[in-house]
């Protein structure tokens, strides 16, 4: 998939002496692409500051009053559920359909693996991960023409890193480096929670107790603890206040503990 973000830094050329009407031509520039061609234009999240060094240099660029804003673009797609099939949504034709419908469902695969594990995700377990998916060493594509183009792990990831979907994080804040994996902010955007609920559906296919399921699965994605946050605007207990993406605790019969369980057996 080429990188479709999209900086507006260089909107001085459009507009040109008319900047200050920025606002009113993007409002109907939205409009024009959601009814014309079923697309709006998102603003990318910021990356996450995870490490101590990147939350003290994020509180230093706030105190000096510097952006917080990403200032980066995407197009989404505003059609309804049941027209975002890959009969009216193909993927990209470059280099091939395929390939990029591989590359797809990679990162969404990896992407949900992170949210699953609370945020975060450790080196090696993504790795154990990627093994069991036959992901390791050689991608799946390493029969096909996608060989020449991604044939190691290492370097599927770095293009996933470099399109936004995931992010590399190496602390030594302890003194000993540990490298974790977060989501990025493509990720968040074009896989986010639905994407992760529909791959676990697909995956688990038809079950008996469907509710039971979404409420693990929701627990997982640190739903149910966000509602009861949003429900209990008084105060946190010991319980409430596990930490959530980005280092949230998981419980039993969740749907990334039980990712564990399958990759010990």
């Amino acid at each position: 998939m080429t990188d479709d973000r999209i900086e507006l830094n260089g909107m001085d050329a459009v507009l040109g002496a008319q900047t200050r009407q920025f606002k009113t031509v993007f409002a109907q520039a939205q409009q024009h692409l959601n009814t014309v061609f079923g697309m709006e234009m998102v603003e990318l999240p910021m990356r996450e500051k995870v490490t101590i060094q990147q939350k003290r240099a994020a509180a230093k660029s706030q105190s000096q009053g510097q952006k917080t804003t990403s200032s980066a673009w995407i197009l989404t797609s505003t059609l309804p559920p049941r027209f975002r099939s890959s009969d009216v949504l193909p993927p990209p034709q470059v280099p091939t359909a395929e390939t990029e419908a591989q590359y797809a469902a990679l990162y969404t695969f990896i992407v949900s693996c992170i949210m699953l594990s609370g945020g975060t995700l450790s080196d090696s377990r993504l790795d154990r991960y990627l093994s069991r998916a036959n992901v390791n060493e050689i991608t799946p594509f390493a029969q096909s023409s996608m060989s020449v183009a991604i044939d190691k792990t290492e370097k599927l990831l770095k293009r996933m890193e470099r399109d936004g979907y995931i992010v590399k994080v190496r602390d030594n804040s302890g003194g000993d480096e540990t490298i974790e994996w977060i989501v990025g902010p493509r990720g968040k955007v074009e896989v986010g929670d639905q994407g992760v609920r529909g791959m676990v559906k697909e995956v688990y296919g038809e079950v008996e107790d469907q509710k039971e399921l979404d409420r693990r699965l929701e627990r997982s994605l640190g739903v149910l603890e966000l509602r009861q946050q949003e429900n209990n605007l008084t105060g946190t207990n010991g319980r409430d206040s596990r930490r959530k993406r980005g280092g949230r605790e998981t419980e039993d019969g969740d749907v990334g503990e039980q990712q564990d369980a399958t990759d010990e057996e």
